[in-house]
């Protein structure tokens, strides 16, 4: 799972509304948009006030393990 899409997830769960999210972030709802649809790659600082609107911790993230010096999806 990419973060693009555990952010379109998490989101999703809670309801919020990603106009809202773009208001309070002050990200443009159309980059909002291909984030969350995957068109383009979330930047970290982006992550984070995202996370932070949306109340959930960007530490909560599914990192794969590691395996072999390799991450396993």
């Amino acid at each position: 799972m990419t973060p693009e899409q555990w952010l379109s997830k998490e989101i999703k769960d809670r309801g919020t509304k990603q106009r809202y999210i773009a208001e309070k972030t002050g990200i443009p709802e159309r980059k909002l948009s291909a984030i969350l649809t995957g068109r383009r790659r979330v930047q970290a600082d982006e992550l984070i006030s995202i996370c932070n609107v949306v109340g959930i911790n960007p530490l909560d993230y599914p990192v794969p393990p590691v395996v072999g010096g390799k991450a396993s999806a």
